[in-house]
């Protein structure tokens, strides 16, 4: 294929993610919404890092890293790439709990910025299980393992999508597979995107936990509680909407639980 057609290829192809993402909004009445409130949380809590000192430099690299992937995995399930999406929110948790062993620890910080590259140190294996310690650990760990799940990639489409064909005259790519995830339930579809809302919440209060000496006010702390309430609530009142099946209603309604 010559340069000019792999330009119109990657263009197309972009038109496609732009016209997936439109449809996929479609699906959700309300839970754009409550992903754009996870967006403007972030944002406040990025306005307030400034003014924190340097000992908390390593846990606001890590929560930069956390909005990074946050961000990304909503592109991605936007787009229906759901291995992608849960790909990125493993890395979310993985960080939160380096976040939540490391905290203003400076030889644990320390341990985490210089990480081993290949046979991992006593140390090391340490500072992980330390990710999992008090309330906040254990209401992530069990959603860290289920996103390492969830997030293998569809091999069998990776490996068939290069059968596509580019119908110049039409302006068209024809696949023999297609490149997004289908769901057939949108039940199912939804219940995904408020596990990963959810997440995000719980998140969001590790932050004020592990940041609650260097805010001087409770604004941000405040503005969880207000909107996680106010999420918990739509989800009693649209449960049903969300998803039908009896397991994994309620393992939707255990994730989204704050820690007590």
């Amino acid at each position: 294929m010559e340069k000019k057609d792999n330009r119109f290829y990657i263009k197309e192809f972009a038109r496609l993610e732009n016209e997936e993402i439109e449809k996929t909004l479609l699906d959700f009445p309300n839970e754009e919404t409550w992903m754009i409130e996870i967006f403007k949380l972030i944002q406040f809590f990025e306005k307030s890092d400034l003014r924190m000192g340097t000992k908390w430099r390593t846990s606001i690299l890590l929560s930069q890293v956390i909005s990074k992937e946050i961000l990304l995995c909503f592109l991605s399930f936007l787009r229906k790439h759901t291995s992608q999406a849960y790909s990125c929110m493993r890395s979310a948790i993985e960080a939160a709990g380096f976040m939540n062993a490391i905290r203003i620890d400076e030889k644990k910080a320390r341990i985490w910025m210089k990480k081993p590259l290949e046979k991992e140190d006593e140390e090391f294996k340490k500072l992980q299980r330390e990710r999992w310690i008090g309330d906040f650990g254990q209401t992530l760990k069990p959603k860290y393992k289920l996103a390492s799940e969830m997030c293998h990639p569809n091999l069998f489409k990776t490996v068939h999508w290069t059968k596509s064909k580019l119908d110049k005259d039409n302006k068209r790519i024809i696949d023999s597979f297609s490149f997004f995830d289908e769901f057939k339930n949108k039940k199912i579809f939804r219940s995904t995107m408020n596990y990963l809302i959810g997440t995000c919440f719980n998140i969001l209060e590790l932050y004020c936990d592990v940041f609650a000496e260097a805010f001087q006010k409770n604004d941000f702390k405040n503005k969880i509680n207000e909107k996680f309430d106010n999420y918990k609530k739509y989800l009693q009142e649209n449960v049903k909407d969300i998803i039908s099946n009896p397991e994994l209603l309620k393992s939707l309604t255990k994730i989204n639980e704050k820690p007590s």
